[in-house]
């Protein structure tokens, strides 16, 4: 897993557990309240994937491309931040 995706799952648990604090004390009912916290939940996670998708689509049509240096420029880049 990339370190800013790591980052995006601690925004996305941030998120979620602020909201759940929010939920809780607007909705006493337990079951109303869980309820709740389980859609917006379901939406963060959706939302995350959708991001995924897209970036996946960047990389296949940059890794498909007629150039050396578009097919080649991320693990140029990663090799030079590294050695």
């Amino acid at each position: 897993m990339y370190p800013s995706h790591n980052l995006e799952l601690l925004k996305i648990s941030f998120i979620s557990n602020l909201l759940g604090k929010v939920i809780d004390k607007a909705f006493p009912g337990k079951t109303e309240a869980n309820h709740l916290k389980a859609q917006v939940d379901s939406k963060l996670i959706s939302m995350d994937l959708e991001e995924l998708r897209a970036a996946t689509q960047v990389i296949t049509a940059e890794a498909g491309g007629e150039s050396w240096l578009q097919r080649n420029w991320r693990p140029v880049t990663c090799s030079h931040s590294w050695g």
